[in-house]
């Protein structure tokens, strides 16, 4: 039985999400509820409004550094 995990995915590349997502749906034992934003302030918002399990965050963001995003949501 496959279990869901809420999952967001914090990179602006799109075509990096894109092959996030690819590999993702491939897992023949987890589920994901994926959510995908481009920005380290979005990620904050987004992180406000809902709780993930799990966040793959690019280290380059165009607004912050992935560092500052974990130490964002470690405050959160």
């Amino acid at each position: 039985m496959k279990t869901t995990k809420t999952l967001l995915i914090v990179d602006d590349s799109e075509a990096d999400r894109f092959a996030y997502r690819r590999y993702l749906q491939r897992d023949a034992n987890q589920q994901y509820d994926l959510s995908e934003v481009g920005s380290g302030e979005a990620a904050l918002a987004r992180a406000l409004r809902q709780r993930f399990d799990v966040v793959l965050l690019d280290f380059l963001l165009p607004d912050m550094s992935g560092l500052e995003v974990l130490e964002a949501l470690r405050v959160q």
